[in-house]
């Protein structure tokens, strides 16, 4: 049998940081947090809402980080407004922040009789020296999830601060690359120094995960194969391992295996 142990309550370790933090500031403190990200060096990412200290009249969403080793808490960014956060990475020098909001439709689709769900969209923060948010104008309908790599030394060894690099997973349709130039303003400043250059690393696959601890990503998709004398797309369980030099080798192939398991193929999503 299995038996679980509780690595951490976030209603004992996140909220009562998040409530200490909120009556120094003399802000509501009945708040609850939602986790929306972990990184490879354990760091865990979440959110809340709570009134902005400057104005009693709007609410504002906070993302904090947590290290569970240290157990310290720090407040990461503030967004202007509310927003419904659902996924969050931060890069390996905590200068850029990518995450994931999703935004309920109030429209029905006459044509269908269906209300959508609602829209995912895809933002990119700079945290040093100040936050600059910019929208990657990624919009899907289906869930978009956002992941920085981080390397084996910091920075990616010889490339330390100079760049970052993040993946974006558009659900069923694509994987993506970021390749982001970074530059030092001042002696604590770390900014964007030009627009990401971007490479599409797979195509449409049916599942995927990401092991945050050896930056390995596994999909299931779908290739053509000759079964029986007859052409076939069969799915197939990939295993890739995310090297340090991003630019020149970004990943190499571990494992392809075909799997004997009805799985459907992804269908493309509609995009808005």
């Amino acid at each position: 049998m299995l038996k679980f142990t509780c690595c951490f309550d976030i209603s004992k370790e996140f909220e009562h940081l998040i409530s200490a933090t909120q009556n120094e500031q003399n802000v509501n403190p009945d708040l609850s947090a939602t986790v929306v990200g972990q990184e490879k060096d354990g760091i865990v990412l979440y959110t809340w809402d709570s009134k902005s200290q400057f104005s009693g009249d709007i609410e504002v969403t906070h993302v904090g980080i947590y290290d569970p080793v240290k157990q310290t808490n720090k407040v990461l960014f503030i967004h202007d407004k509310k927003l419904t956060i659902v996924g969050a990475s931060i890069n390996q020098e905590h200068s850029l922040l990518a995450f994931t909001s999703f935004e309920p439709s109030q429209e029905w689709d006459h044509s269908s009789h269906v209300q959508p769900k609602g829209t995912y969209k895809v933002f990119l923060a700079e945290l040093q020296p100040q936050n600059n948010v910019f929208n990657l104008n990624i919009q899907r309908q289906r869930y978009v999830k956002v992941q920085f790599l981080y390397g084996q030394y910091r920075g990616f060894g010889e490339t330390a601060y100079k760049e970052s690099h993040m993946l974006v997973f558009l659900h069923k349709e694509a994987i993506g690359l970021y390749h982001i130039a970074m530059a030092r303003m001042g002696d604590k400043g770390i900014m964007m120094s030009g627009q990401p250059k971007t490479e599409i690393c797979f195509g449409k696959f049916a599942w995927a995960q990401w092991d945050m601890h050896l930056q390995r990503l596994y999909i299931i998709h779908h290739k053509k194969e000759n079964l029986h004398g007859m052409e076939q797309a069969v799915p197939v369980l990939a295993g890739f391992q995310f090297q340090a030099h991003m630019l020149e080798h970004p990943f190499e192939l571990m494992f392809d295996v075909i799997l004997d398991l009805p799985i459907p193929q992804a269908k493309k999503s509609s995009r808005t």
